[in-house]
């Protein structure tokens, strides 16, 4: 059996040379329940989707914040060089913050694909039968050797990350280190002019600056945070 409204695949190979695999890329699937929902494309053909819908086979309650693990009732074989890559739904983000938690499926296992959900949103989200609750991508993948050595090569960038790009001393904020520019009254972070939140480093100025749910802001203006810059969800006056 295989994934219905499959398309063909197109494979860069390490050489730099592109060459066409003929025909769609075989995927087993198996139902472990006769009423789980196949997984299909919703778009299809030349300009169709790069990754493939999936669908949850039970009813659950995400009340806000929660994590759970949505079953689909269906289990995967790739063929050997091949896996599948988990990613959220952009609807489902956007509108409601829900997330996947990622996942790989492996060529080797052989179980049921389960989707590891959160509720990042402040409402309850209802998941029924059938529901879209996941994306999931067919890549192909190449298996690695490691090998340790004293030193590295030297590169222009070195060990300089989280947000270090197009940065200097001068657009990163002083008292917490955040990699953004802060406001000339000190108070929030920006990019370009655009405010993403306060420094939650100064004293009194951490408070949400969008909504006046009274809680704290971290540092990129997108999640509320309690004590020890626990994150209580998304400030959904700031996501509009």
């Amino acid at each position: 059996m295989q994934v219905q409204n499959s398309v063909p695949i197109r494979e860069v190979s390490t050489s730099g040379y592109q060459r066409s695999i003929s025909g769609p890329v075989p995927i087993k699937v198996k139902r472990l329940d006769p009423k789980a929902k196949l997984p299909e494309y919703a778009h299809v053909g030349e300009l169709g989707d790069s990754a493939f819908d999936v669908f949850s086979n039970e009813y659950i309650e995400l009340k806000p914040y929660d994590m759970a693990t949505v079953h689909t009732g269906i289990a995967y074989q790739t063929p050997p060089g091949w896996a599948l890559q988990v990613f959220s739904r952009s609807g489902l983000t956007r509108n409601h913050g829900v997330t996947t938690r990622g996942g790989v499926i492996d060529n080797g296992y052989t179980g049921e694909m389960v989707v590891v959900l959160k509720n990042e949103g402040r409402e309850t989200f209802l998941i029924e039968p059938g529901d879209k609750i996941a994306q999931v991508k067919l890549e192909r993948h190449y298996e690695a050797s490691f090998e340790e050595v004293a030193e590295l090569d030297a590169t222009e960038r070195g060990a300089n990350g989280f947000g270090s790009t197009g940065m200097n001393e001068k657009s990163t904020c002083g008292p917490c280190r955040y990699g953004m520019a802060l406001t000339d009254d000190g108070k929030s972070h920006h990019i370009r002019g655009l405010i993403y939140g306060p420094c939650t480093s100064a004293r009194d100025k951490s408070v949400c600056i969008f909504c006046d749910s009274g809680r704290a802001l971290s540092p990129s203006g997108i999640y509320h945070i309690g004590e020890n810059n626990y994150i209580l969800g998304t400030c959904t006056k700031r996501t509009q």
